[in-house]
């Protein structure tokens, strides 16, 4: 499932409130995205070009929170459509898997919160893995029912990047809001998932820097928010390890699953740059039709990029019965993982409304 807040922030919300910084001068190009001098260009630098001479690097429109949202009402949310759609209750949850980024509040993540909201009976715990925790938390839950430990583990994702980066600090524009929810239980043999990899991405500790600032919103418990900053170098850094991680992760993938590349039918990316995805089609050598990207649509919505997007997928028939699927996360200061799954009969439940312009 996927559940989006209903405001949408287009780059003229940004044009408007700060024209200086996005008049773009000519050759004017972000210093943290630019080429290093005497390193070789990889797949990395050849998509990411395209998207320098755009002050939003390659953002169009995401969506944000408003009055009332928060990342445990939308996860509540897409819990409870998720719970709807596969015909149960909470009382059938045996486990619930959360990730947050960030909680609406200082301390620990959102798995209580969402628990004693859907009144489910089962245990919680959250799971902290950044930009990848849904895929974290979809490889934890096949384990529990794999292993015969749970019957039915709900997992959900939510993002709420808005209120973590002030809408002044030039990341604002390339980050979104949302959240994903989805049932894992017993599957019949051959389906579901087949094989992972993860590896570590410590290389990225240090990239971004968390502290807390007073929240002007009032949202948030004893009046103060996470506040996401992060340092100039971080492209470099991510230039320098995501093309290793990507081919070490998705070579252990295929090979845990016993399959080839050439039998996946469709791939999906977590998007947390305009070029992640193209660059992952590059690298891979893979036909970009097997994709979709969730970026233009939502920007950066870090650990709701991949629920979010699979759900699209599956319900424009990009993903079908028998297909053999590759997903594909990057989590920074945390764990680059690949799975390998053979999509069945999977209930999917409706498309997210359509969203209103924040002018």
């Amino acid at each position: 499932m996927a559940v989006l807040p209903r405001w949408i922030r287009t780059n003229d919300y940004w044009r408007k409130r700060y024209p200086e910084r996005y008049e773009r001068k000519p050759d004017g190009r972000p210093r943290a995205a630019g080429p290093l001098p005497n390193v070789s260009r990889s797949a990395y630098d050849i998509e990411m070009d395209r998207y320098l001479d755009d002050p939003f690097l390659g953002a169009v429109e995401r969506r944000v929170v408003g009055p009332g949202e928060s990342s445990v009402t939308l996860a509540v949310a897409a819990a409870r459509q998720a719970l709807e759609t596969a015909s149960l209750s909470p009382d059938d949850i045996d486990q619930l898997v959360s990730s947050s980024i960030f909680p609406d509040r200082v301390g620990i993540g959102d798995a209580g919160f969402i628990s004693k909201e859907l009144k489910q009976r089962g245990g919680c715990f959250h799971v902290e893995a950044t930009c990848n925790g849904s895929l974290v938390s979809l490889v934890i839950a096949s384990a529990f029912v794999g292993a015969g430990l749970k019957r039915r583990v709900l997992a959900t994702a939510a993002c709420n990047f808005s209120r973590a980066i002030d809408e002044s600090y030039p990341t604002s524009p390339l980050t979104g809001d949302g959240a994903g929810a989805f049932v894992v239980s017993e599957v019949e043999p051959g389906y579901g998932l087949l094989g992972t990899y993860s590896l570590q991405t410590g290389e990225s500790a240090g990239t971004w820097i968390l502290d807390t600032a007073p929240d002007e919103t009032g949202t948030t418990e004893g009046g103060r928010k996470i506040r996401l900053r992060s340092e100039p170098t971080i492209l470099h850094v991510f230039r320098r390890i995501y093309e290793p991680s990507l081919h070490r992760a998705v070579e252990g993938a295929l090979t845990a699953a016993s399959v080839e590349l050439k039998d996946i039918r469709f791939f999906l990316f977590s998007s947390s740059v305009a070029w992640f995805t193209p660059f992952c089609v590059r690298a891979l050598g893979i036909d970009p039709a097997r994709t979709f990207d969730t970026y233009p649509h939502y920007a950066n919505m870090a650990n709701a990029m991949l629920p979010v997007g699979l759900h699209r997928a599956a319900r424009t028939g990009l993903v079908r019965r028998d297909d053999l699927v590759l997903i594909y996360g990057f989590g920074g200061q945390s764990e680059s993982t690949a799975v390998v799954l053979r999509w069945g009969d999977v209930a999917l439940g409706p498309d997210a409304p359509a969203g209103e312009i924040v002018p």
